[in-house]
Formats: structure tokens, C-alpha cells, sequence
């Protein structure tokens, strides 16, 4: 039975298609497996601009960041205290609603009663199916035992400063990964198809 890549040989695919076809299949040409076999192949590859936005956001919240005040310092520490206090509410909250919904589920399972002993281990398994959910999907304990803290200006800023740089950093790294992977990727390209130069269509 021919695969996506043979069923072509039939009709007549020339040496040169079959090899761009199959090459398809291999790391610098991965992101094209699922488009049409006969999508053109580019000769290059550009990254996406992701990591150069990120990492040209994070330079100007650092450049930003350190032209505060204590005071303006102050006021972004208790603004951002207040925003992560809320969202540490809605999680437990979340979390809670989710465990209700789950215990009544499991309490409804726990007063069904089989219609055969086969439907037997139907119900163990629903059982072990909720346990098993609220376990892993309901836990709050790291959650409520660890409430955001109030930092002092001086403090919030010097922790603002490390995070800016740290982003930096990572983005920097990250960019000249992706740029060397995408160079890796058209010079593969480049020279497979130099390989095919003078093949036939």
C-alpha cells in the first residue's frame, strides 16, 4: 500500500520530487510534514520575530523600571501586591468550585448501583477516575500556605531590576538559539537541493 510520500511514484514523480517530498519528514523541513506535497520548498527560513519582541520588551521594562523612585517603587509594589493577592483568591476559589463539582459527581457514583456485577468494575474506576482528579486537580494547600507578601519599595524594585535582567538574559539566549536553528535549517535545505541540481523534473 503506497504511503503520502510513494503514492506519487505511480504518476510518474521524478527522483528530484521524491527526495524534496520525503525530506518532508526530517527535522529542518518538520513543519511542512502536514502541508500538500506539492508546497514549494524555501530555499530559507526566517525565525519568528517572538524572542526579538520579547527580548526588545523586556530591555525597555528594564530601562523603565530603573528610572523609578522609591515612592513610584512603593506604589507599583502595593498595585502589583493587590493584583496577585486577587488572582491568588480566584485560584483557591477555582479550586474549590472544581472540588464540589467532583465530590458531587463521586457521591452519585458512589449511590449507583451496577446493573450487573461486570458493571462492577465500571464504577471502581469512575471512583478512582474523580480520586484521583480531585488529588491532583484540587490541592490548595501550596497555594494557601504561600499568600503573596507586601514588599517594601526598595525591596519590590531591586526584585523588579533581577527579574528585568534575568528576562534579558533569557531572551538573548533564546534568540541566538532560534537564529542558529534556522541557519541550520536553510543550509540543510540549500544543500540538499544543490545535491539535486542536476537532476531531472
Amino acid at each position: 500500500m503506497p504511503t503520502g510520500y510513494t503514492a506519487s511514484i505511480e504518476k510518474g514523480i521524478s527522483f528530484k520530487q521524491f527526495v524534496l517530498q520525503c525530506a518532508r519528514a526530517f527535522g529542518a523541513l518538520i513543519d511542512m510534514r502536514d502541508d500538500p506535497m506539492d508546497a514549494e520548498i524555501p530555499d530559507e527560513f526566517k525565525p519568528s520575530d517572538h524572542y526579538l519582541n520579547a527580548l526588545a520588551k523586556a530591555k525597555n521594562e528594564l530601562k523603565r523600571v530603573k528610572t523609578l523612585t522609591v515612592s513610584e517603587a512603593e506604589h507599583s509594589a502595593e498595585l502589583e501586591y493587590k493584583e496577585k493577592l486577587q488572582q491568588h483568591e480566584e485560584y483557591i476559589a477555582k479550586k474549590r468550585e472544581l472540588k464540589a463539582k467532583y465530590e458531587k459527581m463521586l457521591d452519585k457514583v458512589k449511590l449507583w448501583t451496577p446493573p450487573t456485577p461486570d458493571h462492577a468494575e465500571l464504577k471502581k474506576f469512575m471512583i478512582d477516575q474523580i480520586n484521583g482528579s480531585i488529588k491532583f486537580d484540587c490541592d490548595t494547600s501550596y497555594s494557601t500556605g504561600n499568600p503573596p507578601k507586601l514588599m517594601i519599595g526598595h525591596e519590590w524594585l531591586q526584585a523588579k531590576i533581577n527579574q528585568c535582567l534575568k528576562d534579558v538574559e533569557y531572551y538573548s539566549d533564546e534568540l541566538e538559539k532560534e537564529n542558529k536553528r534556522y541557519e541550520g535549517r536553510t543550509s540543510w535545505v540549500r544543500e540538499l537541493k544543490q545535491s539535486l541540481i542536476n537532476e531531472d523534473e
